[in-house]
Formats: structure tokens, C-alpha cells, sequence
């Protein structure tokens, strides 16, 4: 790869890594969704106890009550967790990139 090639791919590859919005709002977004989980689970667990239901299976039924929710929050971790490790790989990359633009200056000179 020539020097121009390993510039031009080093700015887009900070340009990208400077797009941390994404992972942000996928941070509120997901701590929104275990609250809102948390909540309902709460109130689910509470009205089956005031209902008279089996302590052993009041766990287990408040939990398919809030599954949606459930769902919701896993959804947004599995998101903000696959943002996070591409923002990693794009560090390691723009490493690379450097690394390999400092060998190729140094083989100029």
C-alpha cells in the first residue's frame, strides 16, 4: 500500500472513530430498557404477591409478563455491546495504520 493509500485510510478510519453519538444514544437507550424492565417486573411481582400466587412460581410468571421488555433490553445491549467492539477494531486498525505509515516515512528517509 502506498503512503497516500495509508493516509487517505487512516483519516477515514478517525472519521469514523470520531461518530461516538451512536454509542451514546445506544448507552441511554439501553439504560432506559432495564429500567423500564426493572419497573414492570416490580409491579408484576408485587400484584402476584396481592393476588395470593405461589411464592415459587411468582418469579417465573412476573418475568414472562415483562418478556417484551426483557427482550427490548437484550436487544439494545446486543446493539450498544456490537457498536462498542467495532469502535475497538477500528482503534486497533488506525494503530495498524500508523504503525505501518511510520515504517514507510522512516523507509523513505
Amino acid at each position: 500500500m502506498e503512503i497516500i493509500e495509508l493516509q487517505k485510510e487512516l483519516y477515514e478510519t478517525t472519521q469514523r472513530l470520531k461518530k461516538t453519538d451512536l454509542l451514546y444514544t445506544l448507552a441511554q437507550q439501553r439504560a432506559e430498557a432495564e429500567f423500564e424492565y426493572r419497573k414492570e417486573l416490580q409491579k408484576s411481582i408485587v400484584r402476584l404477591k396481592e393476588e395470593g400466587m405461589s411464592v415459587t412460581l411468582i418469579g417465573d410468571i412476573a418475568r414472562g409478563e415483562c418478556a417484551k421488555l426483557k427482550y427490548k433490553r437484550d436487544e439494545l445491549e446486543g446493539k450498544y455491546n456490537a457498536v462498542r467492539d467495532s469502535m475497538r477494531n477500528l482503534t486497533e486498525v488506525k494503530s495498524a495504520l500508523q504503525t505501518l505509515l511510520k515504517i514507510g516515512w522512516e523507509g523513505e528517509e
